[in-house]
């Protein structure tokens, strides 16, 4: 099915003069709006799509940049790494599918698969995309909210590339990122290593304690094309977090949060069917000091196929 995507804007119009604004050409962009990526020009989608320059120009933490997108409301039960949900057209994050690099890592141990967006930052990602409206067909009933997709490369710029950033804040927040980035005909890679520690604040107004919150994520994208029929790809991605939360006593106010998660896939050519077939997975332990010391362990393991033909001048897949 052929979807086209119009933008409309407002045209004001006064009796004697005419004001045009300049334009700019982005070229291509490419969203993850259906079973494959597909230009933002041909997909049905209500797409908002932030780019890499965008990232690094805003702040260190994704949940602020997300707040300030039109359809989206985030709030939050305390300073950077507490507790942090989203509303996409006024539904919970229980209905907002979360993807980064292609998997699912929304959080199995709790009472409804969700993901909990306090630490996620922006270094290290090439793209955000945000697609509103239900996309439940492709990405099931948690998605009828919508989807956010973070990812880790999207550049399709020949060459190597190194990139580190370190930055200083308020309640002695620090945050260091390195990415290294390699692109050439016969494929790519991107490693990014990210890194924050803040002493924060106490989400009570009578309290003097901080809560302090800590971070480290490894993020790997890597695809080959092994022959012009044939290209092999994996993901990875691994964290630790140790959040800390208003209570009486520092060793039993906390929670220690293990992710990690990654992807194989295989795409290949088969006569007039392109087939991809892929599998991912993804881990959470969540340990709750909270007096009963409680390990919540979660696991997600997926397998796709997806196969794509042309029938009568139409892709179908």
């Amino acid at each position: 099915m052929n979807k086209i995507l119009s933008i409309t804007g407002l045209l004001m119009f006064q009796a004697s003069t005419c004001f045009a604004q300049e334009t700019y050409d982005l070229g291509e962009i490419y969203v993850s709006a259906g079973f494959q990526d597909i230009n933002i020009n041909k997909t049905g989608s209500s797409v908002k799509v932030l780019q890499s320059d965008e990232l690094k120009t805003n702040v260190f933490d994704a949940v602020n940049l997300l707040d300030a997108q039109s359809g989206i409301a985030m709030s939050s039960s305390g300073g950077v790494g507490s507790q942090t949900g989203i509303r996409l057209r006024g539904l919970s994050q229980s209905y907002v599918a979360v993807r980064v690099d292609g998997v699912d890592i929304s959080d199995p141990t709790g009472t409804q698969n969700s993901y909990d967006f306090g630490g996620i930052m922006t270094s290290g990602f090439d793209q955000i995309e945000i697609l509103k409206g239900s996309q439940s067909a492709i990405y099931g009933s948690e998605a009828i909210g919508g989807v956010i997709n973070f990812k880790t490369n999207n550049s399709k710029t020949i060459g190597n590339n190194t990139e580190t950033n370190i930055t200083l804040g308020s309640n002695n927040t620090v945050t260091a990122n390195i990415k290294l980035t390699q692109v050439e005909d016969s494929g790519s890679y991107a490693l990014s290593i990210n890194n924050m520690t803040t002493e924060g604040y106490s989400a009570k107004s009578d309290n003097d304690e901080t809560d302090p919150y800590s971070k480290t994520e490894v993020r790997l994208v890597i695809d080959r094309n092994i022959n012009e029929q044939l290209t092999l790809g994996a993901t990875a991605l691994y964290s630790e977090e140790e959040i800390d939360y208003d209570g009486f006593n520092h060793e039993f106010d906390h929670i220690d949060r293990t992710r990690s998660a990654g992807s194989i896939y295989a795409s290949f050519d088969s006569g007039s069917i392109t087939n991809k077939i892929k599998r991912s997975f993804s881990n959470t332990d969540r340990y709750d000091r909270n007096g009963w010391n409680k390990s919540f362990i979660g696991s997600r393991d997926v397998w796709n196929y997806t196969g794509q033909t042309i029938f009568n001048g139409a892709n179908v897949t």
